[in-house]
């Protein structure tokens, strides 16, 4: 993957607090990805890269807290090339083949994901994503072990 790498230039996680002390028995979160700007940009060891900035927010319901993180993808690829080619100064997700922006929108989704959950831990507030819930674990013979999982393999 010519995915140079990504970097985040601000991280914001804030706590509402009227719900400091409130239960909260469920909540949704609308994570959103934005692309702010893309660019062409010199890179040393890589040479010309696309420089694509976004913003990733998350925004919770009810409103117990705001995590927002900003960053920028660098993207090196022959589409640079052909972009510089064309002249163009003001580059457009429209530009940029669907295939490309969808494997930097997935990687900076994963990226970012991490870091929000990271960040809510920290101000306690619940995970931009959904955690499996434990389930008991069965023995093949049908009875129940006293042992939980959230989902993979448990050794025993």
């Amino acid at each position: 993957m010519p995915l140079v790498g990504i970097y985040f230039t601000r991280a914001l996680a804030e706590r509402r607090r009227e719900f400091v002390y409130e239960r909260i028995k469920s909540w949704n979160v609308n994570n959103n990805l934005s692309i702010v700007s893309i660019s062409k940009e010199e890179v040393p060891l890589h040479g010309e890269v696309l420089s694509i900035n976004f913003v990733f927010r998350c925004i919770y319901d009810p409103p117990v807290g705001h995590l927002e993180i900003d960053g920028t993808a660098l993207y090196s690829h022959e589409i640079v090339k052909e972009i510089s080619k064309s002249g163009k100064e003001v580059i457009s997700p429209g530009d940029i083949p669907k295939e490309i922006m969808s494997e930097v929108m997935g990687s900076v989704l994963s990226v970012s994901l991490v870091k929000a959950t990271i960040l809510s831990d920290q101000v306690n507030i619940p995970p931009p994503i959904p955690l499996p819930p434990p389930r008991r674990q069965i023995r093949s013979t049908g009875g129940e072990v006293d042992k939980y999982s959230s989902g993979g393999e448990m050794y025993t």
